[in-house]
C-alpha cells in the first residue's frame, strides 16, 4: 500500500511538472504562452447574451469560432453551471500597456476584469513596436495603439509624458515644472507638435512610419485657444484628419468643449474621446447645451460617430485636497452631484442627436467606469452591458466578427455567476474567460494553483535527478495559459542536460493543450 501511494504521488508530480516546462508549448512571448492547437469544445448549461437578454442554449467552439450545430468530434464538454455568458468587455480609452515594466501587471488587471480589447489613445510609439508582439493573437489581449498624440507645441499631452520620462518625483515644484516644460525627450514618440500645415507635411511620413492603429488629435478649446497657440487650429486638425483617412486610419479626438465637438464633426473626426466639458468647474454656470443643424445630425447618424464619455473621471476630479483634510483628499459630494447632473443632461442631448456611445475609462481600470454609468443612473444595466461587450468591441474592430455570441463569430466570452441585467455587480463575478478558442486563466485562481505547484516543482527535480540541497531551480510563473514561463536552473551542467532531455521527451509524447485541468479540478474561480 505504501509503494502504491508513492507511485500515485510521483505520477501526480510528473503531471504537474509537465505543465511547468515552457518547451511544452509552441510559442512563448513574455507573459503569454500559446498552445499549438485549440480543442473543439461543447458548452452546456449556459445562458447566452444576445444583446438584449439571456437565452438558454448550447454552443460549440471549433477553430476559434462559435458553432450552433454539433460538430462531428468534440474534445471536451464544459458544463457552464448555469452561468451567464457575455462577450468580453472592451476598454476604448486607455493609456496603459505602454511601459515595459508595467505591462504584465496591467495585462493581469485587464484579464481579471474581463477586458480583452484595449485601445491605447496615446502611448510611446517606440514601446508599441515591442509590445505588439505580446498581443493581438488568440489567448491574450487585443490592443490598438494610437502612438504619439498630435497637439500644439508645448500643449497637452506633452507635459504628462515629459513628467513621466523625467523621473522627477516632486514635479509640481515650480523649478521642476520649468525643467519638464522645456524637455523634448518624448517628442515624435509619445507626442507630435503639428503647429502648421507645413509641420504636418514635414513630419507626416515619419509619423505614419510609427504605425499608429488610429490617429489621436488634441482639440484643446480650439475656438478660444488656437489663436493663442494653445491648441492646434481647425485648419491643421482638418488637414491631419484628411491625411489620416487617406491612409485608411480613423481619427480620435480629445475634446474640451461643445465647440470642439462641432469642429470635430465638421472636419470628419470618427471618435470623440471625452464628453464635452468633462472637467468643467460646476461652481460656474453650466455650459449651454448644443443644438445641431440638420446637416450635423445627418453626419452623426450616417457616419456612426462615436463618443467615449469617460464619465467616471468625475470621481477623481471631485476629490478635494486642502488643509481641512490634511491634503489626504475626500470626495466633495456637492461638486460630484452637480457634475453628475450636467453629465446626465449632456448625455441625453448627445444620445438624442444620434451619437454611438462606447465605453472607456481613461483610468487605471474599466470596472469603475461601468459601475459609474449604472450607479448614477446615467445609463441602465442593459445599455451599459451592451455598450461594453457588444458596441465597443465592434467599434474598435469593425472588420471582425466579435461582440455577438452567434454562429460564425469568434469564440470569445466571459461566464458570470449571476445575471448582470438584474444585478449589475455580477460583472465582477467572472467564473471563466475564453478567447478565440482558448481559456484565459483567472489570475487570482492561477496564483493559488501556481503556489501549490511550486512545492511540487521544486522538489520534483530532486526526486528525478537526485539534486543536492544546494542545487536550486527557479520557476517563474506568468502567462495566460500556464503557471510557468521559464525554468532557470542554477546547478550543474550535467543535471541541466538531464532536464533538457526530459523536457524533450515530454514534448514528444504529450498532446499539450490549455492546462485548465490540474489534479482533476477545473479553472473556475471559487
Amino acid at each position: 500500500m505504501g509503494n502504491s501511494s508513492r507511485s500515485i504521488n510521483l505520477t501526480v508530480m510528473l503531471f504537474a511538472f509537465a505543465f511547468l516546462i515552457p518547451g511544452a508549448f509552441v510559442r512563448s512571448a513574455r507573459a503569454q504562452i500559446i498552445p499549438q492547437k485549440s480543442k473543439t469544445y461543447e458548452f452546456t448549461n449556459g445562458n447566452w447574451f444576445d444583446g438584449k437578454t439571456f437565452n438558454r442554449r448550447v454552443f460549440y467552439s471549433a477553430n476559434g469560432f462559435l458553432m450552433s450545430r454539433k460538430p462531428s468530434k468534440i474534445d471536451e464538454s464544459i458544463d457552464l453551471q448555469n452561468g451567464y455568458v457575455i462577450p468580453p468587455f472592451a476598454e476604448a480609452h486607455s493609456h496603459k500597456l505602454d511601459i515595459k515594466s508595467e505591462i504584465d501587471e496591467q495585462k493581469r488587471k485587464f484579464i481579471e476584469e474581463g477586458a480583452m480589447y484595449v485601445m491605447a489613445l496615446t502611448n510611446g510609439a517606440n514601446n508599441a513596436v515591442a509590445n505588439r508582439r505580446l498581443f493581438n493573437k488568440p489567448g491574450t489581449l487585443d490592443v490598438l495603439y494610437a502612438n504619439g498624440g498630435i497637439t500644439r507645441t508645448g500643449q497637452h499631452p506633452a507635459f504628462a509624458y515629459e513628467r513621466n520620462a523625467s523621473g522627477i518625483a516632486e514635479w509640481w515644484l515650480p523649478e521642476n515644472t520649468k525643467i519638464i516644460q522645456s524637455a523634448r525627450k518624448e517628442e515624435n514618440n509619445s507626442y507630435w507638435f503639428f503647429d502648421t500645415i507645413e509641420d504636418v507635411d514635414k513630419k507626416w511620413k515619419a509619423y505614419i512610419a510609427s504605425r499608429p492603429d488610429i490617429v489621436k488629435i488634441y482639440l484643446l478649446d480650439v475656438k478660444n485657444n488656437a489663436a493663442a497657440k494653445k491648441s492646434i487650429s481647425e485648419e491643421v486638425a482638418a488637414y491631419v484628419t484628411k491625411k489620416a483617412h487617406d491612409a485608411g486610419l480613423r481619427v480620435a479626438a480629445h475634446i474640451e468643449t461643445f465647440d470642439d465637438l462641432k469642429i470635430g464633426l465638421k472636419i470628419g473626426v470618427d471618435i470623440f474621446a471625452h464628453l464635452p466639458h468633462y472637467g468643467f468647474d460646476p461652481n460656474r454656470l453650466d455650459p449651454a447645451q448644443p443644438t445641431f443643424t440638420k446637416e450635423e445630425l445627418k453626419t452623426i447618424r450616417k457616419r456612426n460617430v462615436v463618443l467615449i464619455p469617460t464619465l467616471s473621471l468625475n470621481e477623481e476630479y471631485s476629490i478635494a485636497r486642502n488643509a481641512s483634510n490634511n491634503y489626504q483628499g475626500e470626495l466633495d459630494s456637492v461638486r460630484f452631484d452637480k457634475v453628475v447632473k450636467f453629465q446626465k443632461k449632456t448625455v441625453t442631448t448627445l444620445r438624442n442627436a444620434g451619437f454611438a456611445f462606447a465605453i472607456g475609462s481613461d483610468r487605471d481600470s474599466l470596472t469603475p467606469e461601468l459601475n459609474y454609468w449604472v450607479k448614477n443612473n446615467i445609463f441602465d444595466s442593459a445599455f451599459t452591458l451592451k455598450a461594453a461587450s457588444v458596441t465597443t468591441p465592434q467599434i474598435m474592430y469593425p472588420k471582425r466578427k466579435i461582440g455577438f455570441l452567434k454562429e460564425g463569430y469568434e469564440a470569445s466570452f466571459l461566464v458570470l455567476a449571476g445575471n448582470p441585467l438584474t444585478d449589475f455587480e455580477q460583472i465582477k463575478n467572472i467564473k471563466l474567460r475564453f478567447k478565440q478558442g482558448y481559456f484565459l486563466n483567472a489570475p487570482k485562481q492561477m496564483a493559488t494553483i501556481c503556489n501549490d505547484l511550486f512545492d511540487v516543482g521544486t522538489k520534483l527535480p530532486q526526486i528525478l535527478f537526485g539534486l543536492n540541497k544546494n542545487e536550486k531551480i527557479k520557476l517563474d510563473f506568468n502567462g495566460d495559459f500556464g503557471c510557468v514561463n521559464s525554468l532557470r536552473y542554477g546547478g550543474s551542467t550535467a543535471t541541466a542536460k538531464k532536464l533538457r532531455i526530459y523536457q524533450r521527451q515530454l514534448v514528444r509524447r504529450q498532446d499539450f493543450q490549455t492546462p485548465r485541468v490540474l489534479f482533476g479540478q477545473r479553472f473556475f474561480d471559487e
